[in-house]
This record gives C-alpha cells, sequence and structure tokens, in this order.
C-alpha cells in the first residue's frame, strides 16, 4: 500500500543532512575550526578522545557569538556570514551555508558557549541529539566560542558503525587539522588527543616563519627540496612552495591547493599541475606543492558541493592556463616577470644550469586582464592581509615613456600604432624585432655563447636520409645556434633544446625551416650566415607575438637605443596625412 506523503520532522531533517556534511569526526573538526577562522580568531585550540567519536572540543579566541544568537546558531539555513543574492555570488569566508551546526547537533551530544568581547561573561545552551535545544545559561568562558561534541552518530547506529579504528580516525583529523594551519599562517593551533599534546603551532608573521610553519607540517624534505612560487596576471597570483622533480611521491598525498584561503580538489586544478610537470616526472610518481591562487571571488562558484571541496570557475580555460603557465615558469626557472607560451606540447622549458641575459621579449601568451582589476587587487590585498600571506609587488605592466612615445595598439599583429609628444607614429613591428634578434643572435655568437633551454617534451621530426645527412654534417653550426639535434632512428630526428631567444615561438615550424635550408643549400652553412640567422629569427618573428604594452614599451625603448633611434622602422603620422586618407582635407 503506497504511503501518504508527509513533512520531515527537522530532527529527521537534520540528520539526512548531516549524511552530506558530517561523515565522520575529521568533518566535524573541518567545519567547527572554518566557524572559528570565520570568527576571527587568532588562537584556535583542538582536543580530542578516542580519534573524536568520543569528544571532540574546539575553542577559539574569535568573534563570538551573540547571546540571542545562539539558538539560531543551530537552526538549519541560518548563518552570520551571507544576507543576499549579492553576497553569495562573492563568498569571502570558509563557511556560508548555515547547516553545519545544524547537522552536527543532530547527530550528537552538542553544546555551545561564547562571549562576544565587552561582555561580563559568556552564554551556553546545549543539545541531546533528540532535537531539545536548551534555555540559554550563563558560563564562565573567556571572549571567544567553545564547542563541545560527544558520543557522534549514537543516535545514529548505522552510521557510527562505519567508523573506523580510533587511530585511524584522528590521523583523519590531524590531516584536516595541518590543511586548516597551512592556508592561515596567522593563527596558532593546538591539538591534544587523549590528553597528549600532539602539534603546537605558533602564529607566522614573515617568511622565515611561515617556512618553519611549511616544514612543520610537510616535513623538512618537503622545504629542503622547493622552490618558492610567485606569479600574478590577469587579475589572479598565485605563490606558494612547488617541489622540484627529485622529491616526487608515489602517491598524491603532498598535494595542497588553496583558492581564496580555502582548500579545494579540482580536476581543472590538477591537470595543469600534471601539464606542467609532464616530461619532468616518471610514469607514476606524483608532484608535491602547496600552493596559494587569490582571484576575484565572483569568479569562482564555491556553493557546489556541500564540502564546499569543489569549485566551478567562470573563467576556467583562463585560470587553466594561468596555473599552468605560472607553474611552467617555476620549473624551468625563469624569472617570474618572464611568461613561457605555446601550447603545453612542444615548447616547454626546463631549468637550465647556464647563466641567462634578461630577454627584451616576454612571450605573446597573456590573457587579457579583466575590467574590475582595481577591486580584484583590492580582494587580492583582503585575503593576503586575512590569512598572513606574503605580500609582493606586482610587476610593471608598463614601461616609461620615451622619445618614440607609447603604444598604442597594434594593427594587423605586425604594426604598431605608437605616439610621442610630436603625435602617432606606425612602426613596422615585424621588421624592429627581426633587427633586434639579429643583433642580439649575431652578439651571442661573437661571444661564443648563444644561451639555449632544453625542452620538457623533444620535439621529433620525419625527414628523409638526405635531410638527415645533411642535418648530421651541420650538427656543430645548430649546436652553436643553441639547437641540439640527434637522430633518433631511421628517418626521423629529435629536436632536445632551442635557443633562449625562441622561447614562444613555434619550435617545430622553426626546426622544419632550418633543416630544409640546411638539405638544400650547395655548401655547408655556418651559424654566422646570413641566410641561416636570417631564417631562425623570421620564424621567431613570424610564430610568436607581442601582445601586451609592457612588451611593445620595452620593445620601442630598446628601439630608441639604435644608432638612429630606431626612426628606419618608423613613419610620423601627421593630421594632413590623415585628412587625405580619409577624405577630409580641407
Amino acid at each position: 500500500m503506497q504511503r501518504r506523503i508527509q513533512p520531515l520532522s527537522q530532527q529527521l531533517a537534520n540528520q539526512i543532512a548531516a549524511g552530506e556534511v558530517v561523515e565522520r569526526p575529521a568533518s566535524v573538526v573541518k567545519e567547527l575550526l572554518e566557524n572559528s577562522i570565520d570568527a576571527g580568531a587568532t588562537r584556535i585550540e583542538l582536543e580530542l578522545e578516542q580519534g573524536g567519536s568520543k569528544r571532540i572540543l574546539v575553542l577559539d579566541d574569535g568573534a563570538g557569538i551573540h547571546r540571542d544568537d545562539l539558538p539560531l546558531a543551530v537552526r538549519p539555513h541560518a548563518t552570520s556570514k551571507i544576507y543576499s543574492q549579492q553576497e553569495l555570488e562573492q563568498v569571502a569566508s570558509l563557511g556560508f551555508r548555515g547547516e553545519a551546526l545544524a547537522s552536527i547537533a543532530s547527530v550528537c551530544r552538542f553544546s555551545l558557549s561564547s562571549r562576544q568581547q565587552g561582555e561580563e561573561g559568556g552564554w551556553q545552551i546545549s543539545n541531546d541529539g533528540k532535537g531539545e535545544l536548551s534555555a540559554a545559561m550563563p558560563c564562565a568562558l573567556p571572549p571567544g566560542t567553545r564547542i563541545e561534541v560527544r558520543d557522534l552518530f549514537f543516535n545514529t547506529p548505522a552510521r557510527r558503525k562505519f567508523l573506523r579504528s580510533e587511530r585511524t580516525e584522528f590521523l583523519h583529523v590531524e590531516e584536516v587539522l595541518r590543511r586548516i594551519a597551512l592556508s592561515r599562517f596567522d593563527i596558532a593551533f593546538s591539538l591534544q588527543h587523549n590528553g597528549r599534546q600532539v602539534l603546537r603551532l605558533g602564529a607566522a608573521r614573515d617568511d622565515a616563519q611561515r617556512t618553519k610553519r611549511v616544514a612543520d607540517v610537510l616535513g623538512k624534505g618537503f622545504v629542503q627540496h622547493a622552490m618558492t612560487l610567485e606569479f600574478e596576471a590577469a587579475g589572479m597570483r598565485l605563490w606558494g612552495w612547488l617541489a622540484t622533480a627529485d622529491y616526487s611521491r608515489s602517491q598524491a598525498d603532498s598535494q595542497y591547493f588553496y583558492l581564496n584561503g580555502r582548500i579545494i580538489r579540482d580536476k581543472l586544478i590538477s591537470h595543469a599541475v600534471r601539464q606542467a610537470y609532464q616530461g619532468v616526472l616518471e610514469a607514476g610518481r606524483h608532484p608535491a606543492y602547496l600552493l596559494y591562487l587569490e582571484l576575484d571571488p565572483q569568479q569562482v562558484d564555491v556553493n557546489v558541493h556541500p564540502t564546499k571541496h569543489e569549485v566551478r570557475f567562470r573563467e576556467s580555460r583562463l585560470v587553466h592556463d594561468f596555473v599552468f603557465r605560472a607553474l611552467l615558469n617555476a620549473l624551468a626557472g625563469l624569472e617570474p616577470g618572464i611568461v613561457l607560451s605555446g601550447e603545453a606540447e612542444p615548447v616547454a622549458a626546463a631549468a637550465h644550469t647556464q647563466s641567462r641575459r634578461k630577454e627584451s621579449f616576454p612571450s605573446n601568451q597573456v590573457q587579457p586582464v579583466p575590467a574590475n582589476a582595481a577591486r580584484v587587487a583590492e580582494q587580492s590585498a583582503f585575503y593576503r592581509q586575512a590569512r598572513g600571506a606574503p605580500a609582493r609587488e606586482r610587476y610593471p605592466e608598463t614601461v616609461a615613456e620615451g622619445p618614440l612615445g607609447k603604444a598604442l595598439a597594434l594593427l594587423y599583429e605586425r604594426y604598431l600604432l605608437a605616439q610621442n609628444s610630436d603625435g602617432p607614429l606606425l612602426l613596422d613591428l615585424d621588421a624592429a624585432r627581426k633587427h633586434l634578434l639579429t643583433r642580439r643572435l649575431q652578439a651571442m655568437l661573437a661571444d661564443g655563447e648563444v644561451q639555449s633551454q632544453p625542452l620538457l617534451i623533444p620535439v621529433t621530426l620525419e625527414l628523409d636520409e638526405a635531410a638527415i645527412a645533411s642535418v648530421e654534417a651541420a650538427c656543430g653550426e645548430l649546436l652553436r645556434l643553441g639547437f641540439v639535434v640527434e637522430r633518433l632512428g631511421a628517418g626521423s630526428l629529435v629536436a632536445r633544446e632551442v635557443p633562449l631567444i625562441a622561447r614562444g615561438a613555434d619550435v617545430e615550424r622553426i626546426l622544419h625551416a632550418l633543416l630544409g635550408l640546411l638539405a638544400g643549400a650547395g655548401e655547408p652553412l655556418s651559424a654566422e650566415s646570413p641566410e641561416l640567422i636570417g631564417t631562425l629569427v623570421g620564424k621567431i618573428v613570424e610564430s610568436s607575438r607581442l601582445e601586451r604594452p609592457a612588451e611593445t614599451g620595452r620593445l620601442l625603448r630598446e628601439l630608441e637605443a639604435l644608432e638612429d633611434g630606431g626612426r628606419r622602422f618608423c613613419r610620423p603620422l601627421s593630421q594632413a596625412q590623415l585628412q587625405q586618407w580619409l577624405g577630409t582635407a580641407g
């Protein structure tokens, strides 16, 4: 017989909701610690008994809860963290659903005590796990909040039997605390288990203290093999610690990624990390990292999953490319202001042991800066201040104006419209770049050193035997130009290193052009030959473009340093010429 529909009791509804939020003691600890952080705590103490299944106590020195709001704190969907749809679209707190305390209180014996600053004493309410909430009673308590959870799942035996051993449950809780401790360097944490002090972390205020906390949590081995990372572009900032390939792991157990202070497990981010390490790690090995991504809260939806571990990016491709290129730069040992370009496959550069000169042509692959960049910067500063993140100066996007003026716009990806005090100028960008690159390459050859960079993924070329023979005959000259090319087998070659000035260009396209030139030449060509240099420089310019003001601005400054000040590549645009072209003269 079909049963009639009736509303669920509030207690049963809360227990069902608890199935999504509370899986084990570690789930409870996560929610309570996040509430303490949102309350502005600077010190959080955690005590456990029997791995948390018997007792969990969280004590903080945060803002506290008003006496009249204590019953609301354990009511479903009641919260102080968001009041409107607009606030939901730019959530800056760790919690916001208003479900956690209600769900937790429905599956345990629960007590909540809190005292706000300036109050003479605290107030306490309790719940016996049967839906009966006590009246608020006065209690002795320092400013802050104290929450105690006893006998987790005592009233839901089916859930309790799924708990593991005391040690297993404790290890899960410990991992939650470690993750949260790495998200907030400015907060002191302590952990006790069965009356024994397990972990004590003081607040970290400077780089040395932050590094010490990372070593305390992730181990000294991680810090010893990690490089610091700082990268900012397109309204986003990525910073943290990135372990080198020789610290790779057999399991993905040392991977911590935080988005605006919230630890996440995101497939898009994981793919970007794997792409950056592709060709560096052996099969079956996993990288170790501790990374922090900051971006405009409006660009991410955290309201996707009850545990808030999963998020949805509004510009997922932009975020993926930003993270990938930031990590790729760090692994390649490049300066933070330089951006590697191209897709992940052939052009990724790895660390090189030789010293590098600063190149004037960063790559073209820079994503557009959003119109609300000022607000993004302000929001990023908020996260840095709130979470103890180290502040860094942003790399300048523009260069001071000189005799050739400042760049205004790119036309047809080849011509640059600039303006100085005399008026607008039109510059042949390709011709100027070819000239500057040729001078730089010739100077390197004269010094006997063309700096090269290994490819993370070598480029394989299929050629006939005659062409391969020509390449092998010119292998020494190619090496002088920064190319390391070897025979891979019958009818194929592999390029393992390319010159650093080719960064951001299409490596395969360049190699085909050079090898075709060598194969068709009647006599061997030297590295200094105009044909070889011209072909190399031409293909670099054709397959890479300058797009952001800082790059074109630096180009103008380089042209100004030439003997004629770069005027051979520029043509002034007078008002009379413009009127004539537009047919409005007179």
